[in-house]
């Protein structure tokens, strides 16, 4: 009796020793895309996002005319809220209008105006970790302005102790209109961190398709690590997908919230996708990320960004 007593004593104390293991095991990286306006909706469960390692990067910023910016602002309970378990925020700049970023790009005098804005923006706003630049839609000619206006920001920023992150489009095997304004900083290490938007491989812009591929991501992510340290890199998968229908010209987007059930039970999965193709419909979504996650340990990288929550 005492030896059974022993061993079954034995037993609990190594089950207990694994349980803490993994409660203490870090929560993984993870950044999630979110709309600004979202975040002042009360019928959505932030709370559930809010974790250690977790980054939330926010839309609603805009540079605009002469480098002045425009942002929104998080309810100060939820920043609050985040911060206290671990959540980055990072709010997301785009340019107003292609006209203005390229005229801003060309121009010392706005670029050091935008630059006195972001720190400025620092000053008011110090629980922020750093900005996202998500600037695309420009031509390849200001590729090389972009890179300039980078070199002038990374030394403000650390200075300010704020991360510069970009988003970046891949640069293999995708459309040269969006990804040759990105050729130039894909080559440098020009940010503290980048995310490399692996999706719209096929798009309403193109024929049908599979929205990503693993394959077509690993030889990005295989180029992008020549220029970027991995703990530098977030590997963005999209949350939607496209389905073409033989009787329309543009796809409808369809995402992981309304079409899952619908993917995993009649598609098939291939490269890391799932796709449901028969005579009258294409359509891909990834279903869940397990592949992505091993590709992610596979290259050592940060970790996956979502476009987006509310997909």
């Amino acid at each position: 009796m005492r030896r059974f007593s022993f061993t079954c004593a034995r037993i609990f104390l190594i089950f207990l020793f694994f349980l803490c293991l993994l409660a203490a095991e870090p929560h993984p990286h993870v950044w999630y895309y979110a709309i600004g306006g979202d975040l002042k909706k009360s019928d959505f469960d932030w709370q559930s996002k809010f974790q250690q390692n977790v980054t939330i990067c926010f839309t609603g910023g805009k540079i605009g005319k002469d480098g002045k910016i425009t942002w929104i602002e998080i309810p100060a309970y939820l920043l609050d809220s985040g911060i206290a378990k671990g959540v980055r925020w990072i709010p997301m700049f785009a340019f107003s209008s292609k006209t203005e970023g390229i005229r801003l790009l060309k121009s010392e005098h706005q670029r050091k105006a935008l630059l006195g804005s972001l720190v400025g923006f620092f000053k008011k706003y110090p629980k922020y970790s750093g900005i996202h630049l998500d600037l695309e839609g420009l031509p390849s000619s200001s590729a090389n302005d972009f890179k300039i206006l980078l070199k002038e920001l990374l030394p403000a920023f650390r200075t300010e102790n704020r991360k510069l992150t970009i988003a970046l489009f891949p640069q293999i095997g995708f459309s040269h209109e969006p990804s040759g304004f990105h050729s130039e900083i894909s080559r440098i290490d020009l940010a503290d961190e980048v995310v490399l938007m692996s999706y719209d491989l096929h798009s309403p812009k193109t024929k049908p398709g599979p929205v990503t591929g693993l394959s077509w991501t690993k030889e990005n992510l295989t180029l992008l690590v020549k220029s970027y340290s991995p703990e530098q890199i977030w590997l963005g998968i999209p949350l939607y997908g496209y389905s073409w229908k033989t009787e329309r010209k543009k796809p409808d987007i369809i995402t992981r919230k309304s079409s899952s059930r619908k993917m995993a039970e009649f598609g098939r999965k291939k490269d890391g996708i799932h796709i449901l193709e028969n005579g009258s419909e294409f359509s891909s979504l990834i279903v869940d990320e397990t592949d992505w996650t091993i590709l992610v340990r596979e290259f050592g990288i940060r970790g996956l960004a979502y476009w987006r929550l509310g997909f």
